[in-house]
């Protein structure tokens, strides 16, 4: 299994475990140059807000480009140095059009579905064939499948009594060539046996919402199409698999094997070329107000902060990455900036920050829809070992929905990953939220407390000021 998906696995089963708190409200009464040096909370608020105006920003689509744009020209605006669009190889996949109707007699019975990240696309016309449910099981998908689009049970991992979306023991999204993949995957168990598309059945999701997307590990084209419905069409299909119905499954699109993509950099000299990487992730499964519209405000919060003050006053330089393709072949932007920077920053640098996701509330539900509360969904702390310890430790004690975890390995468990895939010693912290709606398009503005966004933000500055003395 790739390392970053198991170190994700590991990370989520970790924070998920932690109960949600309610909001605290700190006693920082931070100097006046700090107060004025970063944006104030409305600011840092509206490039969340802006960054959640983009419906679907993966890779290669306009909406991507338009979040990465709006970055792009928030560091020129700073006045960050050598802002620069870095580009990089990678596939780029984008869907167009999307469907999955059932053919009843005369009549087609339109069930609501979401695209697969990855999969495999059809012609205008779709792929048309038997219905078979199969339900979860792996030894379901038996040779029966040939022929057939199989409609199957995706069951979350519960925890606590809770599902929790991040953890797809039946399907893993791992390459076709992975040992694991051929035997612990329906996808590709059904693939291997000549099934001509694929139904999951959130079965135990949290929301009837099947707009649902999880980071596909894997940089090479899926041959089958397939598509997510929410848990409230399970009983239909079912009966219409039994009763022998077929259906027409639509998934048309484009993938481009010889694709760009890129990642932004901008600097801020200091009294020393040792470096301050502080990284977020411009990429996000929908419109991503929490993943990571909050990442990118961070980021720019702690850009502006550090632009108003006086290069003498930097003892280090630093720069400001936001990153593409976080959820694509294990992170592969941050790895590309890495390899590209290994000798230049990376060997260089005395910190890496990364800031993904914070300052998410915690949902309820009212008539099946995803209500934000008063409450905080927890987040949490990983760091390196060394001086960063002491620091960390006062980060966390001014902000209160945080779990602290130090790990001994050095093995980062966020978007650091991809920068330690490179270089294994980094000094790093990462400080990641995880709700579970950031994988659903229920991650929108209404989730991004205002106030504990900017609490983080300031916590995080005076963090890295300590650091640095």
């Amino acid at each position: 299994m790739h390392l970053y998906f198991s170190l994700l696995i590991a990370f989520i089963l970790i924070v998920t475990a932690c109960s949600t708190k309610e909001v605290i409200q700190t006693d920082i009464n931070p100097p006046q140059s700090e107060a004025a040096q970063l944006p104030t909370k409305d600011e840092i608020y509206r490039h969340a807000q802006q960054m959640s105006q983009y419906p679907r920003k993966h890779i290669g689509t306009a909406d991507w480009e338009k979040g990465m744009n709006y970055v792009f020209q928030q560091f020129k605006a700073l006045g960050l140095q050598d802002v620069t669009k870095e580009n990089f190889a990678t596939p780029v996949w984008d869907v167009q059009s999307w469907s999955l109707n059932v053919l009843d007699g005369n009549n087609s019975v339109n069930i609501p579905c979401s695209f697969e990240y990855n999969a495999g696309f059809t012609n205008a016309a779709g792929v048309t064939a038997p219905l078979l449910y199969i339900g979860s099981s792996l030894e379901s998908a038996s040779e029966k499948v040939e022929g057939k689009i199989v409609v199957a049970d995706l069951n979350f991992l519960v925890q606590n009594g809770q599902p929790n979306p991040f953890v797809r023991p039946n399907h893993l999204g791992l390459p076709k060539d992975n040992g694991t993949s051929s035997l612990l995957d329906l996808y590709w168990r059904c693939a291997n046996r000549g099934a001509v598309g694929m139904v999951f059945i959130l079965a135990n999701s949290p929301t009837n919402n099947p707009e649902y997307m999880w980071p596909n590990m894997d940089a090479n084209a899926w041959p089958i199409p397939s598509v997510f419905v929410g848990k409230n069409a399970k009983a239909q299909l079912e009966n219409f698999a039994d009763s022998g119905k077929s259906a027409k499954l639509v998934l048309t699109g484009s993938r481009n094997a010889n694709g760009q993509a890129y990642n932004l950099v901008g600097t801020l000299p200091g009294q020393s070329d040792s470096v301050v990487l502080v990284v977020t992730h411009g990429d996000s499964p929908f419109s991503g107000a929490v993943e990571d519209g909050t990442g990118v405000a961070s980021v720019l919060a702690q850009a502006r902060a550090w632009s108003k003050m006086p290069a003498k006053d930097r003892p280090y330089t630093l720069v400001f990455v936001v990153t593409a393709a976080h959820f694509f072949d294990n992170d592969i932007g941050s790895r590309k900036f890495a390899e590209k920077h290994l000798n230049d920053y990376l060997n260089k640098t005395k910190l890496l920050l990364v800031i993904e996701h914070v300052a998410g509330k915690a949902v309820e539900f009212k008539n099946n829809q995803a209500v934000a509360t008063d409450k905080l969904s927890p987040w949490v702390i990983y760091h390196s070992k060394g001086k960063v310890l002491p620091e960390v430790q006062n980060l966390v004690r001014t902000y209160a929905p945080v779990q602290e975890i130090s790990l001994s390995d050095g093995a980062a468990l966020s978007a650091a990953s991809g920068f330690q895939a490179v270089k294994k010693d980094l000094d790093y912290v990462s400080i990641v939220g995880i709700p579970w709606y950031l994988v659903f398009s229920e991650d929108t503005i209404d989730k991004v407390d205002k106030d504990a966004l900017y609490n983080a933000n300031l916590s995080i500055l005076k963090f890295t000021k300590a650091y640095l003395d």
